[in-house]
This record gives C-alpha cells, sequence and structure tokens, in this order.
C-alpha cells in the first residue's frame, strides 16, 4: 500500500472531503430560487413577530414612562448601559405584576390573538 499524496487524495476519506470542498460555493448551497413558477413559501411566524414587536414596545415604553424608572435607569447607569446602547439594543423594564402586558394590550380580539401566539409560542 502506498501512503503518498496520490492515496490520500485518491481513495481516502480525506481525499474526498478535500475535493469536495473545493467545489464553487453555489453547487453546495441549497436551491432557494423557486423554480416552475412556484412561488416562496410566505412566512409563517409573521404573526409571531408582530406579538414580540408589541410586546418589545411596551417593555421599552415602561422604561421611559413608567413611575419607577429612575431606579431602573440609575441601575443600568451603574452597570455601565448608556441611554444610546439601551435604544439599540431595545432594553426594556418589566414592572411589578403579572398581566401589565394583558392590560396595557385591551380587550379587543387583535390584541387577544396576539397575546395567543405569544402564549403558543412559548409552550412549543
Amino acid at each position: 500500500m502506498r501512503w503518498g499524496s496520490s492515496w490520500i487524495m485518491s481513495g481516502s476519506t480525506f481525499g474526498r472531503r478535500w475535493k469536495a470542498s473545493r467545489k464553487p460555493w453555489a453547487s453546495k448551497c441549497p436551491k432557494t430560487i423557486p423554480r416552475g413558477g412556484r412561488e416562496p413559501p410566505k412566512d409563517q411566524n409573521k404573526p409571531l413577530y408582530e406579538a414580540l414587536e408589541r410586546a418589545s414596545k411596551f417593555y421599552e415604553h415602561a422604561l421611559r414612562q413608567h413611575a419607577e424608572r429612575h431606579k431602573v435607569v440609575n441601575y443600568l447607569k451603574g452597570r455601565g448601559l448608556t441611554g444610546e446602547i439601551a435604544r439599540d439594543f431595545r432594553i426594556g423594564f418589566a414592572p411589578a405584576g403579572w398581566d401589565n402586558l394583558i392590560q396595557a394590550n385591551g380587550s379587543d380580539d387583535t390584541a387577544q390573538e396576539l397575546l395567543e401566539t405569544l402564549r403558543d409560542a412559548g409552550d412549543q
């Protein structure tokens, strides 16, 4: 048996992987372009993203407007977070209570659907 480079490049697992790695990148990517006039699948998570966005805005608003915001802001400043960092990373504040988000969203059907979407996503 020959242990030279021709053996490594021809018959070994290493050789096959090395050859495969030299293929153009496009051949390794999954085909995501629709063919035959088919449309790409619709985003099934859009309702979840909308619900998360609504919840994020609630907590961000609480950081700016809640009566206890000064305690929270001072704590964050003590940890080295500036207002700019809080804005860029969308830092929020969850006030005491278990149903603040529910109360803030009201009782209309759309708000309840968004809350159910959040609850269902947590159960998965």
